[in-house]
């Protein structure tokens, strides 16, 4: 894991050069038919991953009820609504189709496909996403 300072625009490129020769997921997400067409091809160091889909709606805004900000509003942005594990992958290329049910609802604007490593039975690293506006 790689941690360095958001201003530090060379440590960033660095890491980032470093981390394009690892392994990883190659994600593809689109919209096919009634649901929703996935394609992941790579490599994983771990045996196992999970492929997750995240519903989200880009921007909510709060009113503050209580507290020091009581009468002010906050906007969030990305907020996560639903998500759904909906299958795993150990690496290779695989298709996934799987349908919006219980994903996209009246308030999601976008779904996020993400990839991530379960060693162990754990969640570990992200190795991938798409997104997709809907």
């Amino acid at each position: 894991r790689d941690v360095v300072p958001g201003h530090d625009r060379a440590a960033i490129e660095r890491i980032l050069t470093v981390a394009k020769g690892r392994d990883g997921a190659a994600v593809d997400a689109r919209l096919g038919g009634d649901g929703l067409e996935i394609k992941v091809s790579g490599t994983l160091a771990s045996s196992q991953a999970a492929i997750w889909v995240f519903g989200v709606q880009n921007t909510v805004v709060v009113a503050i009820g209580r507290g020091e900000n009581a009468g002010r509003t906050a906007k969030y942005r990305n907020v996560v609504r639903t998500m759904k594990k909906v299958a795993s992958w150990s690496g290779g290329d695989a298709r996934i189709r799987t349908a919006l049910d219980g994903i996209a609802g009246r308030d999601i604007d976008q779904v996020v496909v993400v990839i991530q490593e379960t060693p162990r039975d754990r969640l570990g690293r992200i190795v991938g996403a798409a997104r997709l506006a809907l």
